[in-house]
């Protein structure tokens, strides 16, 4: 109660909580899950999603492997240059522009030389979306 008027009632403030994301910890269907210790390899990742999901071991490499085939597809010269997997990750190119050679001062010894030139080149960028970012919170 406050001494300016002692009729009024104080509450006392809600904990601030961080709001915990809808698939934190959970599976799709609501299912708590405990977090995984070591780093899975390719035949352990397939053994739990097929696990998980029901299909059969085979689909989940197919699907796994058609998945690689379509950002391939994306960002194969000559195509979009992006892929995007909803709310998990963006994979992006940019072109580098070639490099002419150049005459230069070496740092170590001072003296003029020529540094050679390097060829265009395509760089991949991988950035985690939101989906990722409130996995590792």
């Amino acid at each position: 109660m406050s001494l300016a008027n002692p009729t009024a009632t104080e509450t006392a403030p809600a904990p601030t909580t961080p709001k915990a994301s809808k698939t934190q910890g959970k599976s799709a269907k609501g299912i708590a899950l405990a977090p995984i210790q070591q780093r899975y390899n390719k035949i352990q990742v397939i053994d739990e999603l097929a696990s998980r999901t029901g299909l059969h071991r085979n689909h989940v490499d197919a699907v796994l492997d058609e998945l690689g085939v379509l950002i391939h597809r994306h960002i194969t010269p000559g195509a979009v240059g992006e892929f995007l997997l909803s709310g998990l990750v963006k994979i992006t190119t940019s072109s580098r522009a070639a490099q002419e050679a150049y005459v230069g001062k070496s740092t170590f010894t001072g003296k003029t030389t020529v540094f050679p030139g390097k060829p265009a080149s395509t760089a991949v960028k991988i950035k985690p979306l939101k989906g990722i970012k409130d996995m590792a919170q």
